[in-house]
């Protein structure tokens, strides 16, 4: 095959170019920009936005109120674990990337030897405690059953049908 391929570039003659790269190529990006640019697109990522984007979904619902007449907007979708409102979304992204802020946090901290490490090792185990605990109760909205469920999935329980 290369018989074939080395006359043909014999008769080719590769122009010798030279390109100038703009300026704006030659500067490196910061940490901080690069970090905010990801933890944007992780935010918008895990609160489902391209899910909601692609299925049309509301910003929030609507519920009607004991009497009938008037309406009162709710935030998250119950029993439905498989669709959700954008806000649902949104309030869970948030909480998730708070957790994350702890553990930025915790890392930073463990790499200086400051009085400021202190709060941040206190605010980092908080954030990183309290997030989950939050994303948790979300869920437990979402499915009000979640946590008596969690309990009677286990392997004691099991006759040998978990089809939900």
């Amino acid at each position: 095959m290369i018989y074939f391929i080395k006359p043909l570039f014999s008769l080719i003659n590769i122009p010798n170019l030279s390109f100038n790269i703009p300026r704006i190529f030659n500067k490196s990006v910061g940490k901080i920009v690069s970090m905010s640019l990801c933890s944007i697109v992780y935010f918008l990522s895990i609160a489902g936005i391209p899910y909601d984007i692609s299925m049309s979904s509301p910003p929030f619902g609507l519920e009607m109120d004991e009497s009938g007449r008037f309406s009162k907007p709710i935030a998250f979708m119950q029993w439905e674990i498989n669709h959700q409102y954008i806000l649902e979304g949104l309030f869970a992204a948030t909480f998730v990337i708070i957790g994350a802020f702890g553990m930025i946090l915790l890392s930073m901290a463990s790499e200086k030897i400051q009085y400021w490490t202190r709060f941040q090792s206190y605010l980092g185990i908080f954030l990183f405690t309290f997030a989950p605990i939050v994303v948790i109760n979300f869920f437990s909205i979402k499915w009000p059953l979640y946590i008596s469920d969690m309990y009677l999935m286990t392997s004691a329980n099991y006759d040998g049908n978990w089809i939900i």
